[in-house]
Parts: structure tokens; C-alpha cells; sequence
């Protein structure tokens, strides 16, 4: 969808968990080719539930991390199949770990560059002003 040009969010300390941050975040953000995501974050919810969806006109494309399935979701056929089943979620880190090792030691490329990770904290820190103003924030 490219990049983010606007984030819009709502995010504040909704419970009574003692946090010294916010525990709950709903984060809009328009793209540059029009499209839109959002994000919902909390430390609110008591059972673990982590999932993505890249949702189109054409299907909607779902991922849970606590089972490791990958399903889509055919809106022509109208039916859910599975892609993808099942991994060890903590082969992810581990190998994360590795190609840092690799970066540091055999001067490998970064799988994500320090100009993609400065996006995103951008794109975190515009959230955190949204928030703060109740204003839609706009980026570069």
C-alpha cells in the first residue's frame, strides 16, 4: 500500500492495571495509494490473541501468531483455506538473532534497514502525537 501519510489514533490507560503507560491503542493510518490500516494494541485482554489480516476485494489474507497458521479466504469461492500450518514461533527470534550475528560478523545486509526501522518509529511517534492532540497527523 507504500507508505504511511497519515496516522490517526486513540490510545490512553482504560483499566485499572496500574501501568505506567498507556494500555490500550487503536491506531488508523491512511497509505499513499489511498488504502488503510489500522492497528489495536492492548495490555487489557486476558487471553493471548495476536493476529493479522490483510483484508481486499478479493479475499482477506489472516495470520495467527499463537497457532502459526497462515489462512485466506476466497471471495469468489467463499471459503476459508489453510496456506500455511503450524511453525515453532520461537525459530522467528532465534533466527533473527542469527542474521544479526551474521550482519555483526561477516558484514551481511540487514533483512530490515535503519531507513525502514526510522519509518517506523516515525510512524509510531506521529501515533503518539495523535494521541496526545486528538489531531490527525500527517508525515513527510
Amino acid at each position: 500500500m507504500g507508505e504511511v501519510k497519515s496516522v490517526a489514533c486513540f490510545a490512553g490507560r482504560l483499566s485499572s492495571l496500574g501501568v505506567d503507560v498507556e494500555d490500550s491503542a487503536d491506531i488508523l493510518m491512511r497509505h499513499e495509494n489511498g488504502g488503510m490500516s489500522n492497528i489495536h494494541m492492548d495490555f487489557i485482554r486476558r487471553d493471548y490473541f495476536r493476529i493479522c489480516e490483510i483484508v481486499g476485494e478479493e479475499g482477506t489474507i489472516r495470520w495467527s501468531f499463537p497457532s502459526g497458521v497462515v489462512e485466506l479466504y476466497s471471495a469468489r469461492d467463499r471459503k476459508w483455506r489453510t496456506i500455511y500450518q503450524g511453525c515453532d514461533t520461537n525459530v522467528m527470534y532465534v533466527e533473527e538473532i542469527r542474521q544479526f550475528i551474521r550482519c555483526v560478523k561477516e558484514k551481511e545486509t540487514p533483512l530490515v534497514s535503519g531507513e525502514e526501522g526510522k519509518r517506523t518509529l516515525e510512524v509510531a511517534l506521529a501515533a503518539k502525537r495523535s494521541a496526545a492532540s486528538g489531531k490527525t497527523v500527517k508525515l513527510g
